[in-house]
């Protein structure tokens, strides 16, 4: 979902702004309906982008009188990388204010499926590493939750808040172009994560505590 001003109807595009930049509306089916003035609406993102510039363009993703009739629907979760992705993908916006995600309510079916996954009850777990896990420029991250980062090569690794160190380890390591964050094999971790979201893998065993 984006805010935008809508100030003109032309032939084939509304003149609108959002975000402090000029851009355009298709007219359609679904926006032949849409009101001068502010609106908050899912939209798909049509724009034209070149080495010369780009041509913000963006198309209604369902008819406005639909999207003005459902309202919206709201999720509040911890962060987690992997929803950050998944609401983005539905057109979600963050309210930083009430620190919740914002929808159309013409996707609250699938709002609530993330919402019984990244909601669903926090358990205590183990993680007991068979392997190094390595993460490439970047934190060391399982299910979307962080778990240690690094800064660079020679910054050594700190764990998230909330992560009880039992055995081994984390460090920084490679080279200062390409530094790792490394879990190290044989470390164990305790903490607590959503029900929904655990599973063992190759690298890791996870076990309820």
């Amino acid at each position: 979902m984006k805010e935008f001003n809508v100030t003109k109807r032309n032939r084939k595009y509304f003149a609108a702004t959002t975000g402090g930049y000029s851009c355009k509306i298709l007219i359609d089916d679904n926006s032949d309906a849409l009101e001068i003035g502010y609106h908050t609406i899912d939209v798909e993102d049509i724009s034209v982008r070149s080495k010369y510039g780009t041509d913000l363009i963006f198309r209604l993703a369902a008819s406005a009188s639909d999207q003005k009739s459902a309202g919206i629907c709201t999720l509040r979760a911890d962060y987690n990388e992997n929803l950050v992705a998944a609401c983005r993908k539905l057109g979600g916006k963050w309210d930083g204010d009430e620190m919740a995600w914002i929808f159309s309510g013409l996707v609250e079916s699938e709002v609530e499926d993330l919402d019984a996954i990244y909601n669903s009850e926090m358990i205590a777990v183990e993680l007991d590493f068979h392997d190094d896990v390595v993460g490439r420029c970047a934190p060391v991250s399982m299910f979307g939750i962080r778990l240690a980062s690094a800064t660079g090569r020679d910054s050594g690794a700190s764990f998230e808040s909330g992560i009880s160190v039992i055995e081994g380890g984390a460090d920084s390591q490679g080279s200062s172009k390409n530094w790792q964050t490394v879990i190290k094999q044989g470390t164990i971790l305790r903490m607590y994560m959503p029900e929904a979201l655990i599973k063992n893998t190759d690298d890791v065993t996870i076990t309820r505590i």
